[in-house]
């Protein structure tokens, strides 16, 4: 793992905190957890954008709901993981991150139908995305399309 990784990680990190608060910092800490670090790298970072362009996004408009989008990026950017090479223990690291997700919603008391919806939009999300990331054409530019993929659905699934 280089320097400049570190750097990159830790500088997304310190934003997500700073600028989206604890909850955002907490999704991509956990985000960063179930993934090894030596996967902190080049490809792989590639797949946080979205998540950062969310965050951005939040910071010039303020509106929160772009925090299930951010999360949802991040969720499929864990499953596109090649170190774990079971499809089983990719979407485990995937509902790890939607579960802290969904524990952070409860805590700022999200309504049941709310919380109904983001967990259905997520679990069709992640469903759709690692099994197109498996069996769909060019893997390569899958996982770099993926992340972003997911998370305009998630947005689109804000207006169910």
């Amino acid at each position: 793992m280089s320097a400049e990784s570190i750097f990159i990680v830790a500088s997304f990190l310190a934003n997500a905190v700073f600028i989206g608060g604890i909850p955002w910092g907490v999704v991509l800490l956990v985000t960063l957890a179930v993934r090894p670090r030596r996967e902190w790298a080049g490809p792989w970072l590639e797949t946080l954008l979205p998540g950062f362009v969310w965050l951005l996004l939040f910071h010039w408009t303020g509106d929160r709901r772009f925090f299930f989008p951010f999360t949802m990026s991040l969720a499929v950017a864990v499953g596109l993981a090649r170190v774990a090479s079971a499809p089983w223990q990719r979407l485990a690291g995937s509902g790890v991150v939607v579960g802290v997700f969904l524990a952070i919603r409860v805590l700022q008391h999200a309504t049941a139908r709310v919380l109904a919806v983001e967990l259905g939009v997520s679990l069709g999300i992640l469903g759709v995305c690692l099994l197109w990331d498996r069996w769909g054409p060019a893997r390569t530019f899958s996982r770099r399309v993926l992340p972003a993929t997911a998370s305009l659905l998630a947005y689109a699934g804000l207006f169910v």
